[in-house]
């Protein structure tokens, strides 16, 4: 029994290895030199943003599902695969030896084709019960793919990256006309033309749905594909080029399609939004400090010197095995510990910019600000993570904040700063504060492998910054030292 399952988990790490590997070989290849804090920051006084002439791909089939009339067959593959998923489980957990074993093995075999045809029943009951008719997919896909072209998403990206320049504050920047972006995809445009410093190029890639089970129920999210590439338009060199995927909340696809699919054109407006945002930070806000840039003292902090560390609620890491079996001592990611805030209207305090060790000479930083803010915790398997936004403020003028609006009583929160600030001239902002040097085996890579990863492609998936953001719990209301759950 040993040799089998030594033989199981050898073959279990050439599988991941393998997909690893797969996984690798389909990055774009011009991506993986892309190394932003090996150059300097271009001086833009002037940016023009381009949009595409192309219209993304659109792939709606998933959440438009299968009509009554076929959900039944789809179901019920599906829940078969879930029999022999709950058959295999089972079997995991037996426990025999010997001679006896073998005979258990041979009666237990002979469960799996009930497994199976249960599975394959309630599956096919489950999925007729949530599919829609014909009709009323029809209907849906009209609703939604007329939305959509209203929407008109290249457009959309291109006027949200716009505001968001201007946001961030950069002075005379203006969009350019539809037909000056590239054809294609895979064509880089000329902007010869263009009386500007550099061209933002924004492009929406495609959208996608993806499909998950949650409790038996089948649920959908909204992914959309985006690119940004930034152009120097004398001569069309492409100086940076990042992929970015923004992935929506996961809902019933009745949500979704309600309303003539007001919900859905809803969440790809905040994904606009969130995509500009992003985009104006990768290609042009970014600032990178020195490599090597701390002193002995900040080496040992769990914030990397290119954040502001935190210096109110504190940050630690702890080790506590009950959370294992019990929420209530439960840890963030890397071990990190919710310590109590002073108040349910915390004070959150953070190390001012610049900093001694960051190596800009007196004069060259102005108009310094901190951008804040705190987020929800939420489960996330054996951790608790960043969840949705709460609370936010910009421009503040001090490194501390006392928060205005009182937070719920023992619920876990995470926080984040950066500084924004002008280098010699130029508009730039600090990474977005979190405890990095608690990422599993996260020492020595750059801030920006960490945020975009060592490809260019930026996170959406598996651990992100934002997994890290500082932690806290917000104290009781009546005054004791500790919430009970």
């Amino acid at each position: 029994m040993a040799s089998r399952v030594l033989r199981l988990r050898r073959l279990t790490a050439a599988v991941t290895l393998a997909t690893f590997l797969a996984a690798c070989a389909t990055v774009p290849h011009e991506l993986w030199q892309s190394d932003p804090a090996a150059r300097p920051r271009p001086e833009a006084r002037t940016l023009a943003v381009a949009a595409p002439r192309f219209t993304p791909e659109a792939h709606l089939e998933v959440l438009l599902g299968d009509p009554k009339e076929r959900a039944a067959a789809t179901g019920a593959v599906a829940g078969a695969g879930e029999g022999l998923a709950a058959w295999a489980s089972a079997l995991s957990g037996l426990r025999c030896a010997g001679e006896v074993c073998l005979g258990v093995l041979m009666v237990y075999g002979a469960t799996l084709p009930v497994f199976m045809a249960v599975g394959a029943l309630f599956g096919a009951v489950r999925d007729v019960s949530q599919a829609q008719t014909a009709e009323a997919l029809a209907r849906a896909e009209a609703n939604i793919t007329a939305a959509l072209a209203e929407l008109r998403l290249q457009q959309a990206a291109q006027r949200a990256l716009v505001f968001e320049l201007g946001r961030a504050g950069f002075a005379g920047v203006v969009a350019l006309e539809t037909d000056a972006g590239p054809a294609t995809p895979g064509d880089k445009a000329s902007y010869a033309g263009v009386a500007a410093d550099r061209v933002v190029e924004v492009s929406v890639l495609g959208l996608d749905i993806e499909r998950r089970r949650q409790g038996g129920t089948l649920v959908y999210a909204p992914v959309l594909r985006t690119r940004g590439r930034l152009v120097r338009p004398a001569d069309g060199r492409v100086e940076d080029e990042v992929r970015y995927e923004w992935r929506g909340p996961l809902s019933p696809a009745a949500e979704w399609t309600a309303d003539r699919g007001s919900r859905f054109i809803a969440a790809l407006n905040i994904a606009m939004n969130q995509v500009a945002e992003a985009l104006a930070y990768e290609l042009l806000l970014a600032w990178y400090p020195p490599r090597g840039a701390a002193s002995g003292a900040r080496a040992s902090s769990l914030a990397p010197p290119y954040v502001l560390a935190p210096k109110q609620p504190p940050v630690s890491r702890s080790l506590d095995m009950r959370g294992v079996f019990m929420q209530k001592y439960r840890l963030g990611h890397g071990d990190l510990a919710y310590a109590y805030a002073d108040s349910v209207q915390p004070l959150l305090a953070w190390e001012a910019f610049p900093r001694d060790f960051d190596g800009l000479a007196p004069g060259r930083v102005t108009d310094v600000v901190y951008d804040l803010r705190v987020f929800r915790s939420e489960p996330a398997g054996p951790v608790f993570t960043t969840g949705a936004m709460v609370y936010e403020r910009t421009g503040l003028a001090a490194p501390e904040h006392r928060v205005a609006d009182p937070l719920m009583a023992c619920a876990r929160y995470t926080w984040t700063v950066r500084a924004r600030f002008r280098l010699d001239g130029q508009p730039r902002a600090t990474e977005w504060g979190a405890a990095a040097n608690a990422w599993p085996s996260g020492g020595g890579l750059e801030p920006w492998q960490l945020r975009r990863g060592a490809n260019g492609v930026i996170r959406a998936q598996g651990l992100t910054m934002r997994d890290f953001y500082y932690p806290f719990r917000a104290p009781t209301l009546s005054g004791a030292p500790r919430c009970d759950g």
